[in-house]
């Protein structure tokens, strides 16, 4: 899986370079960026076996999604539309594949997704930016496809504040009231919090990813 995520970062900042502008990430960025998508590899053959492939397949998109709305993150602190298409539609598959099997239960999994994003679009949108919202909304579709609940997409969200908070604070970015003095790129946070939650339900055995 490790060489369709980086391939997905590669070909996106590749398209970008070549339509928009000029962004060539530094030796840093793409030492971390390899790291990740080694580690989002890994990640992915644990939590699925090798007899899901179509999923396997389908997360491995979503967070090569992940990973190449980071880069742009950083970098220019934007995230272009066309990585949320991607990744959104290969969460809406990998959910789709879950309804499809789900029977009466699928309407359950649709009201609790659909209150997550209301959360989200409607809540949430006043604390950080837009590309966020969508990164958790993706994320959502995802983990439902995969069987998880609403508890466990917003467990999610706590995992991304729980990273986000220390570090800051590590770096003086945090005010005395909990706000951070200065904006940084919150997908890093959003993407690793991500795979904290998989890890999780992984570990925990709570929620069974689905054998299609």
């Amino acid at each position: 899986m490790t060489p369709l995520i980086l391939g997905i970062v590669a070909a996106g900042l590749y398209g970008i370079e070549k339509l928009d502008r000029k962004m060539e990430p530094d030796p840093k960025i793409k030492r971390a960026l390899l790291s990740a998508g080694l580690a989002c590899g890994g990640l992915i053959r644990w939590i699925l076996g090798p007899e899901q492939a179509a999923e396997r397949i389908l997360l491995a998109l979503v967070m090569g999604c992940l990973l190449l709305g980071c880069v742009t993150d950083v970098l220019t602190c934007q995230v272009y539309n066309f990585v949320w298409w991607l990744g959104g539609a290969a969460a809406a598959v990998l959910l789709w594949r879950r309804l499809w099997t789900a029977g009466g239960a699928g309407m359950w999994v649709l009201a609790e997704l659909a209150a997550f994003w209301a959360i989200q679009l409607g809540v949430f949108s006043r604390l950080y930016g837009k590309a966020d919202c969508y990164g958790f909304c993706v994320c959502a579709a995802a983990a439902a496809g995969l069987g998880m609940n609403l508890r466990e997409m917003a467990l999610h969200t706590a995992f991304a504040f729980c990273l986000l908070l220390p570090v800051q604070c590590i770096n003086r970015n945090v005010t005395k009231t909990g706000k951070l003095k200065k904006p940084v790129p919150f997908l890093p946070y959003l993407t690793a919090g991500f795979g904290l939650i998989l890890i999780f339900v992984k570990i925990c055995g709570e929620t069974v990813v689905p054998q299609l």
